[in-house]
């Protein structure tokens, strides 16, 4: 990455497990694509769940080279279908799959667009 890592916590103390885990989720995204440029990580607590407590949201924004930017806010609402009680964990794990699977389609499509005649790939 040309840019540092950027993560902010917001109505959500900050825990070093979870900064932790987020700047391994992101080596590993860079891993995946070498052509990201910046990553910022916003960390947020807002949706009141019926049970009263907090639910977590992680935000990403992926900047790659020669492409548009890849943003990662899954609703706090789709940890609540998946998970029991979804935590702060749950809701990093999920945000990184999913910025992973999208990383993994643009690799994709890329190689389809160098197969075939004139095309150029991306990441």
């Amino acid at each position: 990455m040309q840019v540092p890592l950027e993560i902010a916590f917001r109505n959500v103390p900050r825990e070093d497990w979870a900064e932790a885990e987020i700047r391994k989720r992101v080596e590993r995204l860079g891993k995946l694509s070498g052509r990201i440029v910046s990553c910022r990580v916003r960390v947020e607590q807002e949706a009141v769940a019926t049970s009263g407590a907090a639910l977590p949201r992680v935000h990403i924004e992926l900047h790659l080279a020669g492409h548009p930017e890849i943003v990662i806010a899954r609703d706090p609402s789709d940890l609540k279908a998946r998970y029991h009680s979804p935590d702060l964990r749950g809701a990093i794990t999920e945000s990184f799959e999913l910025a992973e699977r999208r990383l993994m389609a643009l690799k994709q499509q890329a190689k389809a667009r160098t197969r075939a005649p004139g095309g150029a790939g991306l990441p």
